[in-house]
């Protein structure tokens, strides 16, 4: 798409900067559960090692799972709604972790806490694309691919030094500011970056502004008489193609999994 000079800054500054925060909090949410779990087996009498871990790594099982909807939804409905409804999906059952009171909430709200907060990463390289031409994007993905190995190496300090001075319970209300913060930004900078959402929203305000509903994006007209299921299965599919259709990308998730699994 393109934003350059003073108007390109400002555009793009509220989407970078609510991904970026976003990756960095949901780098951080399974790695500073990790040194707090002694505590929530003291607290909840649970003394299973594999329940334990469970607690930690249904966070990361979400991770798989959440993007697989969220980043076809985003082509569907557009960027900002999308990590509009996951962050506040994070948000509200990050708090529920707080006040859980046993193992199995704890383990059901970490997961669909996860599960709405897949969004910045699934949907992050795409914003990135939104912005910039493929020849000028390098050095913006370089930056944006700093969130994920950064956060886990700060997170467990993080809770380490809450854990030791409160609760387990203070490490997940640190994780609840950092995600409100981050979803208030959200909603007060974010913009569209998908440009055939733009284009459709800019075209609906020329028709109504002029009557001639024969005014149409390139984008509309290809679409034109496609139900909404198709366009639904059509995105839905396509994640998969690429898994297996493209030894690249199938390799580097083929790593990801092992690394993330292990």
């Amino acid at each position: 798409m393109g934003y350059h000079g003073n108007n390109g800054f400002i555009l793009l500054f509220g989407p970078l900067c609510f991904i970026y925060s976003g990756i960095i909090t949901l780098s951080d949410s399974p790695n500073l559960k990790a040194p707090a779990i002694g505590q929530v087996g003291e607290d909840f009498g649970e003394t299973n090692v594999t329940i334990l871990a469970l607690l930690v790594s249904v966070f990361v099982l979400a991770f798989a799972i959440g993007p697989l909807v969220a980043a076809p939804a985003s082509e569907i409905l557009g960027r900002s709604i999308v990590l509009h409804v996951s962050m506040a999906i994070f948000f509200i059952f990050n708090i529920a972790c707080a006040v859980a009171q046993n193992a199995a909430q704890l383990a059901v709200f970490r997961f669909l806490s996860g599960l709405g907060g897949a969004s910045p990463l699934a949907i992050g390289a795409g914003v990135i694309a939104d912005i910039w031409e493929a020849q000028e994007r390098g050095k913006a993905i370089a930056v944006f691919s700093m969130g994920p190995p950064l956060a886990p190496c700060i997170a467990p300090i993080i809770a380490g030094f809450i854990a030791l001075r409160t609760t387990w319970r203070w490490v997940m209300w640190v994780l609840v500011f950092a995600t409100g913060f981050t979803f208030v930004f959200g909603l007060l900078f974010l913009n569209e970056t998908f440009a055939p959402i733009i284009l459709k929203r800019k075209a609906q305000r020329l028709r109504k502004e002029t009557g001639n509903n024969e005014l149409m994006t390139l984008f509309e007209a290809t679409e034109q008489g496609e139900s909404i299921w198709h366009k639904v299965g059509r995105n839905l599919v396509r994640p998969a193609k690429l898994l297996f259709g493209n030894a690249i990308v199938f390799v580097l998730s083929l790593y990801m999994a092992l690394t993330y699994g292990t």
